[in-house]
């Protein structure tokens, strides 16, 4: 992952820039580069880049800090008229490169080559995810992926737009940001100030003929396995609870021999059980024979972490924090032992009906399609500043775009089978060779199965107050999110 901040129409352009971008400075350490349109500046150290670019004056400024996955190369690119930043993971470049003749030092270089001459129509050929500002002469292009795993913010009001990958950026400036709709990609023009859309297509329940379970089963594990393979790379960890998701993930990673670390963590003390999502995590890691770092904190520890989950997340909802808790802590973990990307399971209760509302619907694979549309602001922006924050690339492998689209053809009966949910796919992991003890385990939400949940209500309580809610909001009143 990467950071990219955008300020077009704005006196100080270049100063605003580089304040901001301490803010997203854990986005990326391995590069960093501004354009003011007539000047593009790439350095490889922080302390030149400053010093080089506040010598820059100009009421435009694109922003740019790297985290390298696929080869070190600076952006924002600046070829004649056009100036290019993004933050992307595109799997599939090398072969767009051959078929559009190009030639390219990594994925976002493709991705600009592939807008450059093709225009947006290119964004339906990537399998990857991605968010992109694309300056062309008066018009300033911004986007991401359709599922919109890839964060980016935005505000615009008369001439003047601010882009940023954290919605922090936005509000530092004393603006109101609004997150990019993944569906939509956006043009903004200099001159008049004026934003047109243009709206992309979405999933959709046309599906081919459908096949039999035996089939299905086997496809689901074929697509899951090539999805983790083209997200694999070095050595990296996995947000492990021990639960079917992370479990089949971590599976296959063993099968194909990556070099992976299981993290979990949780909270117990006093007369809080042992969290049973590190229960399941040990005993799945030693049937799996793969390491586990497990980490479990006190109600003290929780209590000095939040406020520091809060201001990344920026938002007190106890369920997303209850649920970055957990995750905060792995990210630490995975930090220390120098990972540069972790994986995760999220993605699977939506394609394959793991919710109540999923068993509540009329139509369970129209669910799961309004889940996907929504999974943007429930779940990926949270999950993404975390890991960033540590310097870590988040990759799901359930939100491949070919295992969704598979995902939404498999008949409705056969996702949730009398009381157990994501039916299908517990059964592709017994084909794998899980036992079904690990595979039909009903798991409890990440804020359950890790106990956090319960170290909220105990603060809640210490500090005289009656809600989670309530506690947590009184925590943000105290900080400058």
């Amino acid at each position: 992952m990467c950071g990219i901040i955008g300020i077009f129409g704005m006196d100080d352009a270049i100063r605003k820039v580089l304040d901001a971008s301490t803010m997203i400075s854990a986005r990326g350490k391995d590069g960093y580069g501004v354009s003011t349109g007539d000047i593009t500046l790439t350095e490889g150290s922080i302390e030149r880049f400053q010093k080089a670019a506040t010598q820059l004056k100009s009421k435009n400024a694109l922003f740019h800090n790297l985290h390298s996955m696929v080869g070190r190369v600076m952006q924002p690119f600046s070829v004649k008229n056009e100036i290019f930043a993004a933050n992307c993971e595109i799997y599939n470049w090398q072969e767009l490169q051959t078929a559009y003749d190009l030639k390219t030092r990594n994925d976002a270089e493709c991705l600009f080559r592939l807008l450059s001459t093709e225009g947006t129509k290119a964004l339906k050929e990537l399998d990857g995810v991605y968010a992109f500002v694309h300056w062309k002469e008066d018009n300033i292009i911004f986007g991401r992926d359709i599922i919109g795993v890839k964060p980016l913010w935005y505000y615009s009001e008369g001439k003047t737009l601010i882009v940023s990958s954290e919605a922090k950026v936005i509000k530092s400036l004393g603006m109101a940001p609004k997150e990019v709709e993944p569906r939509t990609v956006f043009t903004f023009n200099l001159k008049d100030g004026s934003m047109t859309k243009e709206q992309r297509n979405f999933f959709s329940l046309e599906c081919p003929v459908q096949q039999s379970k035996d089939k299905a089963i086997a496809s689901i594990n074929y697509l899951l396995e090539h999805a983790v393979k083209k997200r694999a790379v070095g050595k990296f960890g996995i947000l492990f609870s021990g639960g079917i998701d992370s479990t089949m993930i971590a599976m296959m990673c063993k099968q194909n021999g990556y070099n992976v670390t299981l993290y979990s963590a949780a909270f117990q003390e006093g007369n809080v059980k042992e969290p049973e999502d590190i229960i399941w995590a040990k005993k799945v890691a030693e049937v799996l024979d793969l390491p586990l770092k497990t980490k479990i904190l006190t109600l003290k520890e929780t209590e000095m972490i939040i406020p520091d989950v809060i201001r990344l997340i920026e938002d007190p909802s106890p369920v997303k924090v209850g649920v970055a808790l957990p995750f905060f802590v792995c990210a630490e973990m995975a930090k220390k032992d120098g990972m540069r990307m972790v994986m995760s399971g999220l993605g699977s209760e939506e394609i394959f009906a793991g919710y109540k509302r999923h068993e509540d619907s009329k139509d369970i694979n129209e669910e799961c399609i309004t889940g996907l549309k929504e999974i943007h602001s429930r779940d990926m922006y949270r999950d993404d500043v975390i890991m960033m924050h540590h310097g870590l690339e988040l990759r799901l492998p359930f939100l491949d775009t070919k295992l969704i689209a598979f995902a939404l053809s498999i008949p409705p009966m056969y996702k949730i089978v009398g009381d157990v949910k994501k039916a299908i796919l517990r059964e592709a992991a017994m084909e794998l060779g899980l036992d079904h003890d690990i595979a039909y385990r009903k798991k409890l939400a990440a804020q359950y199965g890790s106990n956090f949940d319960k170290a909220l209500i105990k603060l809640a309580k210490k500090n005289g107050f009656d809600k989670k809610g309530e506690y947590l909001l009184s925590i943000t009143d105290r900080l400058i999110l």
